[in-house]
């Protein structure tokens, strides 16, 4: 999302976004939250590396309090992978970390407003599943939808999934379009 995908979502309908106007660029909630631009590819990088060292830490009673330290330091740097990961674990409550929801959303949050498409589909399962926030299909629907505008095969299934009641032959095709993209 944001500026280095170009496009916007509105009121559910990806549109090209108008450089020009902050508003255009928001997130799926339509809350006014204006979506970071991309990092750019070497923090992304980075950030990957910073994680999988983090997480090989995190392995080890040792060394746990300083992968948490690394995991954490990446996503106050705004690393968005540290943000999706770390949010996945307070989410969760594991490795250590107290479950903490609202604490999660913001992490998520941050990572799916830099594109991060693993974040985004994890936003519409918590939608989806109520998991942490009011359960909301809309809105699930919504952040599944920026999944795949972000390159995310796993967010076309989300789109399937929740179309396939009310409307099977676009949830079919949503299916379809996941697997081609490897999902």
């Amino acid at each position: 999302l944001g500026p280095a995908l170009g496009l916007a979502l509105v009121v559910g309908r990806l549109r090209p976004a108008d450089p020009g106007n902050e508003a255009s660029r928001v997130t799926p909630s339509h809350r006014g939250e204006v979506l970071a631009s991309s990092p750019p590819a070497s923090r992304t990088a980075q950030g990957a590396e910073v994680v999988s060292r983090a997480f090989t830490l995190l392995d080890e009673p040792q060394t746990q309090a300083e992968g948490r330290a690394l995991l954490e330091g990446a996503a106050a740097d705004g690393s968005p992978a540290a943000c999706f990961s770390l949010g996945r674990l307070i989410l969760r409550g594991h490795r250590g970390y107290e479950k903490d929801p609202e604490r999660a959303l913001a992490l998520l949050r941050r990572a799916g407003a830099q594109g991060h498409g693993d974040a985004l589909v994890l936003l519409g399962r918590m939608y989806e599943k109520g998991e942490g926030v009011g359960q909301d299909e809309v809105e699930a629907l919504l952040w599944y939808r920026a999944a795949t505008a972000a390159g995310s095969a796993r967010g076309y299934a989300g789109v399937g999934v929740l179309l396939r009641r009310d409307r099977p032959q676009e949830a079919r095709e949503w299916l379809e379009r996941g697997v081609a993209q490897g999902n």
